[in-house]
């Protein structure tokens, strides 16, 4: 089995070493932002775990700072998931809430 760590959070956004993830709580239309506070972009796996460590979600893709990433939980039940992202550089995980709404996912609105 694979685990990992997730740092404590004392903002109202989380924040994990190099990662921030808002917004928090996160509804079925919005997608996460992940802002890296690193300066280099890196090539990463990037996985969504459930309250139970269970994996729901992984793809690999190209994490640059301040990056805003599209994850539709639309067919999950609402609670705590952590996101993972993992690569050469750094490897950080996040917590966050996800609460369905009745509207369709459209992915991060903006992340600035």
């Amino acid at each position: 089995s694979s685990g990992f760590k997730v740092n404590n959070s004392s903002s109202s956004n989380c924040i994990a070493g190099n990662l921030i993830a808002y917004p928090n709580p996160l509804t079925s239309q919005q997608g996460i932002c992940i802002k890296s506070q690193n300066v280099q972009s890196q090539l990463s796996w990037v996985r969504v775990y459930n309250s139970l460590g269970q994996l729901i979600s992984e793809k690999r893709m190209m994490i640059n700072p301040g990056d805003g990433i599209p994850i539709d939980l639309t067919l999950y039940n609402g609670g705590v998931y952590f996101l993972n992202v993992e690569g050469d550089i750094y490897s950080e995980s996040v917590r966050f809430i996800y609460i369905p709404s009745e509207n369709s996912f459209a992915g991060p609105e903006n992340c600035n």
